[in-house]
């Protein structure tokens, strides 16, 4: 037995209610040979998931990003690294050039995951994931090594 009366949407007012879109690009790094990542260096996204925004473009072998239209955008990664590398592992979302959120080893051992909350207020925004640790990183054997995850926040 139903309590309340359910509320009747008219089909145009549930055409504007599903206008807004989410709009983004997922990525990966999927072929590793458990290679060793200096600092500085990005990790270079090999194999793009979804992409359903042409204002967001991905550079695979520079591993730089480009927004190219002002906004608010939500940022989530991880990195599966080697046990070897220890508790130092550090990497950073860096745009144009300037760190803008870092992510450090947690207590699991072998991921470090990490998100930002950015505003683009100039374009083109260029952005990378990149080793801030002071050492070489060793980035795990096993796939996928690496995700990446932009959506546009409205």
């Amino acid at each position: 037995m139903c309590w309340y009366e359910p509320v009747r949407v008219s089909p145009r007012r549930r055409k504007r209610c599903c206008d807004n879109q989410i709009e983004g690009l997922s990525l990966q790094m999927t072929t590793n040979e458990g290679c060793e990542l200096p600092p500085g260096c990005p990790i270079i996204f090999d194999d793009i998931l979804t992409k359903n925004s042409r204002d967001i473009c991905c550079y695979e072998h520079e591993g730089m990003i480009e927004i190219r239209k002002v906004g608010t955008y939500m940022i989530d990664w991880d990195v599966m690294i080697s046990d070897s590398s220890g508790e130092c592992a550090s990497f950073a979302l860096e745009v144009d050039d300037q760190i803008q959120s870092c992510s450090t080893l947690p207590l699991k051992v072998g991921q470090v995951v990490g998100q930002a909350l950015i505003e683009v207020d100039q374009v083109p925004a260029c952005i990378r994931l990149i080793n801030n640790t002071g050492c070489d990183v060793q980035l795990s054997k096993f796939s996928p090594v690496a995700n990446l995850r932009i959506v546009t926040v409205e």
